[in-house]
């Protein structure tokens, strides 16, 4: 299954970020912009020349702890995107979905599951439901699921 083979890399990931943070800051910080105008501050009084002290571990510079930051969570934003859109059935299964395409397509056929669920799997359900519900429509909805060959 992909979910629990991207969740295992994921983890793995974090471990290594983790165990960076760790082995570079001595001292566990919370996340925030304060922390890492902190972190700056204390690289240059340590280093007031620039140069490295090749006794000490190096310390990963603020920016690169902003852009780790950055790179986990749009990671996380991607592997949802990714999750949501293996559960939305699409003609060909593989076909490029743009974002709001899938928020779009997720939306829809969650409403699709509900007008199934309330009326059936009769043929094309939604519009069944939708004409109970509201007698007379001026505008006819189209579900793509409903139309789908099954």
């Amino acid at each position: 299954m992909a979910v629990s083979s991207s969740s295992s890399s994921f983890s793995n990931y974090l471990m290594a970020v983790f165990a960076q943070d760790s082995n570079s800051s001595g001292s566990a910080s919370g996340s925030g912009a304060a922390a890492d105008s902190e972190d700056s501050q204390i690289g240059q009084e340590a280093n007031p020349g620039g140069q490295e002290n090749q006794g000490n571990h190096r310390r990963r510079p603020p920016r690169q702890k902003i852009n780790a930051r950055e790179r986990y969570r749009t990671f996380n934003v991607n592997s949802a995107y990714e999750a949501l859109r293996n559960l939305i059935p699409t003609e060909p299964m593989n076909r490029k979905l743009s974002k709001i395409e899938i928020i779009r397509l997720a939306s829809s056929y969650i409403t699709h599951l509900s007008s199934t669920l309330e009326t059936g799997t009769e043929c094309q359900p939604c519009l069944l439901h939708k004409y109970e519900s509201e007698g007379i429509t001026r505008r006819i909805s189209i579900c793509t699921f409903c139309l789908k060959t099954k």
